[in-house]
């Protein structure tokens, strides 16, 4: 049995897929220690065969699986419900990762915390990076060895980055409902569970790719907005509301109150665009 699964969700995925792919290719760690499972959603062909091509000439442990149903939280989910691993790493199709980040993770992780890798941005070359707030944040934790829930509480923006233990997400799942804050709201149910945060070498680097069609990116309607916000919203009130506590009242506060400031500027970004639109 693998000690690492390392789930990817794809949707009609480009060639950055076989980049990220190959990314774990070279990963210093050895091949037997881990697993990569991909779960295409959406359209299946012709991205299904080009992935199964791919992957039978590949030396690593690949398991391919496919949902109709569009969603990168559906598609995380089938991949939580097929690992039995140690632990979890999930990566986004456009993105990459160091050829140490598995093995520089791994050597530091333990059963009760999460472990936080560097990160980088970079749009088409990834030898010119830039800074995001998540690199911002372990750039100021980079020489700590393990730091507080409260103090890490951007990490939790996403649940990229980072490896997590199976036993700390346990029968946890990503809420289908929610298209964009999911990562956040996956990351604060599971926070119950986590002792602290560890910070791994800055050797441990994940890439994030700049690309303008991601998920992360594109243009949504007010409705899907407000849709979203309102379930993501109702799940961190669920939190506070637990009895007894199980939650850190302050932590789940700060989130509330970074969703609300999120969905302010989404609303106003939206109904900008919808202005812009409607003069053109």
């Amino acid at each position: 049995m693998s000690e690492i699964s390392v789930i990817i969700p794809t949707f009609q995925p480009g060639e950055y897929l076989f980049d990220c792919i190959k990314s774990l290719e070279i990963q210093t760690l050895d091949k037997k220690r881990f697993e990569v499972i991909i779960i295409l959603n959406g359209a299946k062909e012709p991205f299904f065969a080009k992935i199964t091509e791919y992957i039978s000439n590949s030396e690593l442990d690949f398991k391919l699986y496919y949902s109709e149903s569009p969603g990168v939280s559906n598609a995380r989910n089938i991949g939580l419900n097929h690992v039995e691993s140690t632990y979890i790493a999930f990566v986004d199709d456009d993105d990459v990762v160091s050829k140490g980040y598995l093995e520089r993770l791994l050597v530091v992780a333990e059963n009760d915390s999460i472990v936080i890798s560097n990160s980088k941005t970079f749009k088409d070359d990834i030898h010119q990076t830039g800074n995001d707030y998540i690199s911002t944040t372990y750039n100021r934790f980079r020489n700590t060895k393990s730091i507080s829930l409260l103090n890490g509480r951007r990490f939790f923006s996403n649940s990229c980055g980072k490896l997590i233990p199976l036993s700390i997400i346990g029968k946890t799942r990503f809420d289908n409902r929610i298209s964009k804050g999911e990562d956040s709201v996956f990351m604060m149910e599971i926070s119950r569970n986590i002792s602290k945060v560890l910070i791994s070498s800055n050797e441990a680097i994940y890439y994030i790719r700049l690309r303008s069609g991601s998920a992360t990116r594109k243009k949504r309607k007010l409705s899907e907005i407000t849709c979203t916000k309102y379930y993501e919203l109702k799940k961190y009130f669920s939190f506070l509301l637990k009895i007894p506590p199980s939650y850190n009242f302050f932590f789940v506060g700060i989130m509330i109150a970074t969703s609300l400031k999120s969905f302010i500027e989404d609303i106003y970004s939206s109904v900008r665009f919808s202005i812009v639109i409607r003069r053109n």
